[in-house]
């Protein structure tokens, strides 16, 4: 639905088939696209089908000759923006984008205008009372949204921790999205020889737009792919736009200027095809841990007798803590079992006959970057060396899940460090062509009592 959104906004706004199709492939085999859907229980995929569908919307509106229908359209379109904010409520950092939108469409050129100042004014006009609306929610219907929900508790407003962010999603940009440097290096130079930027508002409109997401989570705590779901709307209409900008100016290049355009569109091509096999992987590194924690869960409701306590050894502030609890409860009835964080409160015993179990979590062979996993792979072993050298041989291995996924990630983004050496994705030693057997799975243990 999202592609579908991006390749009619895109179509309605260019005209040409070629750079739309462009646009909503990138964004269908993306890797925030790819670990947004296999996460599944994320508000990014919902966000932004809200967000394209109100592009969409005021993109055929543009295309109308008469001003009512222009008009007509900023309502649904809107209406479309309260729904994104009100399923995740970073979108109203949509409103600043489209006030950056206005400001380059007044003081660009002719020719290099998103489309023109009336599409870009209609989009802030859009933002505007679909932000103010959710503001209006959040106060009148919604006060819990004011009140403390959201992820303002995730922030922290620290130039180390922004730096620190700020090179984990670079990396994960360069995972991603590589392929747009010698994309953009082609653009520019068939432009340079050709005279010629007619896409230049439109380029513009789409890196502020991809500026503004990844400066908004600077400050979190947390930095998972998914997270760039909205960014990687703006880097497909990017290089939708700059096919389009080659497309305008190779004509009348120089020859030179054509070769060497050429050749770097299909430099970018092959970045680009090289990023498959890692999104790929990714998937199954997804699929194997889902399957590895239902295994984990399983086995527990099967086998831990009645009033048992279950301990999980996570020596962090981790979901899987607050969260194994309530599926034992849900999915498989397990009411009666304890769940709490190892190491506990109190000491391990045999309080009135209640057995004690221990669930412990393995991960091995993480690439780097990689999707949110939950569990650090080096925390783990810690963790692990750690349980052993508390109980020793009180610990009984009662079962091991585990569950594998054949890596295959190829390393295309470290041509780019020929050019930029000092960038962080340099800084670390990846094999070109990383073929691991990347592992996920849990240890259950049974704490025997202790004969002392």
């Amino acid at each position: 639905g999202i592609a579908l959104m991006l390749g009619l906004a895109m179509f309605r706004l260019t005209g040409r088939p070629l750079p739309s199709g462009a646009a909503a492939l990138a964004f269908v085999l993306g890797g925030p696209t790819i670990e947004s859907v296999y996460t599944l229980s994320k508000a990014e995929l919902l966000q932004c089908f809200f967000l394209s569908a109100s592009a969409a919307v005021l993109a055929w509106g543009h295309g109308q000759g008469r001003k009512p229908l222009r008009t007509a359209t900023l309502l649904p379109a809107a209406f479309l923006v309260l729904l994104a904010a009100l399923t995740k409520e970073t979108s109203v950092v949509v409103l600043g984008i489209t006030v950056v939108w206005a400001c380059l469409a007044a003081v660009s050129g002719r020719e290099a205008k998103l489309q023109n100042s009336r599409l870009a004014q209609s989009a802030m006009w859009a933002a505007g009372i679909g932000i103010v609306s959710y503001g209006l929610v959040a106060v009148v219907a919604v006060p819990s949204i004011l009140a403390g929900a959201g992820p303002r508790a995730n922030f922290t407003l620290t130039w180390t921790h922004m730096a620190a962010n700020g090179k984990v999603w670079l990396d994960l940009i360069m995972r991603e999205w590589s392929f747009l440097v010698p994309l953009m290096a082609a653009a520019v130079c068939l432009g340079v020889s050709a005279r010629r930027f007619s896409r230049a508002g439109a380029v513009l409109s789409a890196l502020a737009w991809m500026a503004v997401w990844v400066g908004l989570f600077l400050p979190y705590r947390f930095t998972p792919g998914y997270y760039l779901l909205p960014f990687s709307l703006g880097a497909s209409v990017l290089a939708g736009y700059l096919i389009l900008q080659m497309a305008d100016s190779i004509r009348t290049a120089r020859p030179a200027a054509k070769v060497t355009g050429i050749g770097l569109a299909a430099l970018s091509v092959g970045l680009f095809l090289l990023t498959l096999p890692n999104n790929l992987s990714n998937a199954r590194i997804q699929l194997a841990v889902d399957q590895a924690n239902t295994d984990m869960l399983q086995s527990v409701a099967h086998q831990a007798p009645s009033g048992a306590r279950v301990l999980v050894n996570i020596r962090e502030d981790i979901e899987y803590l607050w969260s194994i609890g309530p599926m034992l409860r849900l999915l498989y009835g397990r009411t009666d079992l304890q769940i709490e964080a190892y190491p506990p409160t109190d000491p391990i015993s045999d309080r009135n006959g209640q057995s004690t179990w221990i669930v412990s979590p393995l991960i091995e062979n993480v690439p780097w970057p990689s999707v949110r996993l939950g569990i650090p792979e080096v925390a783990s072993r810690e963790w692990e060396a750690g349980l052993h050298q508390d109980l020793g041989e009180r610990l009984s291995l009662e079962r091991e899940v585990r569950q594998s996924a054949q890596l295959l990630i190829v390393d295309a983004p470290r041509l780019l460090c020929l050019a930029a050496r000092e960038l962080s994705y340099c800084q670390r030693r990846n094999a070109p062509f990383d073929t691991r057997l990347f592992a996920a799975g849990w240890r259950i243990y049974f704490v025997k009592q202790d004969q002392e």
